[in-house]
């Protein structure tokens, strides 16, 4: 397990960010983030988190955002990939 500052990137080609936030805000961000990940894929909410599938440049993803901050990018092994994937359809 290699350690990326607040990340971690896991053997099974996922990266974990840690986050800060308030719940309520976060409940508002995520209904924003569904509208926006629906145009590039599949996307489940329930009332802890939001899940899209997605493929960026040919190659499958699959983010997870928790209503906590954390977020999960599956699909790399590569912590720079799972960051630019995270920053381009979630935002930094």
């Amino acid at each position: 397990m290699t350690r990326l500052g607040a990340s971690r990137l896991h053997s099974q080609r996922s990266l974990r960010a840690s986050g800060t936030g308030d719940a309520r805000d976060a409940v508002l961000r995520h209904r924003v983030a569904a509208e926006r990940l629906r145009h590039h894929g599949k996307v489940m909410t329930n009332p802890f988190m939001l899940r899209a599938q997605i493929t960026d440049h040919g190659a499958p993803y699959e983010l997870t955002l928790f209503h906590d901050g954390r977020a999960i990018v599956k699909g790399t092994e590569e912590s720079k990939v799972a960051r630019s994937i995270y920053d381009k359809y979630v935002g930094g």
